[in-house]
């Protein structure tokens, strides 16, 4: 009888040991999202600061499109080092390094080296603007494709330029082992007359994104998360590359 009494105060100890954790955990996602700031802009502003500061991540893509499903993974270092690698349906299609101004790309079974006619890819992600002509991070993310650039910079010109912009707090998310504040974002796309909705999950402790996910229900799903911020990250370029020049060079 005595060792029924003992184990059941044994189990009421750990139930309300596991439901002090869970409590606890609750009131640590509350403080956590308080300690951000209530203000999307100054949010963003931080943001952008720390993302023109940083020295290198990776990221991961995953879209769920019908007719544009695919993975990318990218790693950068810089100021002038890029590795990307797209997958679609278990399988590579595009692989490519890009280390200063030389690139390499992964073709047929073959590795090759060639100068590269733009911008260090590296140098862009780094902080730099992008090329002309180019789309925005904000552009790309409304036509389905990955943004490797500065999100909240963009949001923070589109304030400029008095777009109709819509924000919300969410609630605390974690990614990759990170707290993070979730932002609900929605903007009038004037130039391809629509509204763009998604969600940006920005750092509680560093203010640099972790997440930024574009969900248009049926019509498919984008999301990047980011990682690895400002540690060290070895690119190393294929050692069996053969130099090509490039096609458009005489």
């Amino acid at each position: 009888m005595k060792h029924c009494v003992f184990a059941a105060a044994i189990m009421a100890i750990g139930i309300i040991m596991s439901g002090s954790k869970a409590f606890q955990g609750g009131l640590l996602a509350q403080e956590a999202s308080v300690l951000s700031p209530s203000d999307p802009w100054a949010e963003f502003a931080l943001s952008s600061s720390a993302r023109a500061k940083a020295t290198s991540w990776r990221e991961k893509t995953v879209s769920n499109k019908p007719e544009r499903a695919f993975e990318e993974t990218t790693e950068t270092m810089c100021p002038d080092k890029v590795h990307s690698r797209v997958t679609k349906k278990g399988r590579a299609t595009v692989e490519f390094y890009q280390i200063g101004a030389t690139v390499y790309d992964y073709d047929r079974g073959h590795w090759s080296e060639t100068g590269s006619m733009w911008p260090s890819s590296s140098s862009v992600r780094c902080g730099e603007a992008l090329p002309m002509g180019s789309m925005s991070s904000l552009e790309a993310l409304s036509q389905g494709y990955p943004s490797s650039g500065d999100i909240a910079s963009d949001l923070l010109t589109l304030k400029k330029s008095r777009h109709d912009i819509a924000i919300t707090k969410g609630a605390v998310s974690r990614v990759k082992g990170s707290s993070c504040q979730e932002w609900h974002i929605a903007y009038s796309d004037l130039k391809n007359k629509r509204t763009v909705e998604f969600s940006y999950c920005v750092g509680i402790s560093d203010h640099l994104l972790r997440r930024v996910t574009v969900d248009n229900g049926a019509q498919g799903k984008l999301e990047t998360i980011y990682w690895d911020w400002n540690t060290n990250i070895g690119i190393t370029p294929p050692a069996n590359a053969i130099w090509k020049e490039p096609s458009s060079q005489q």
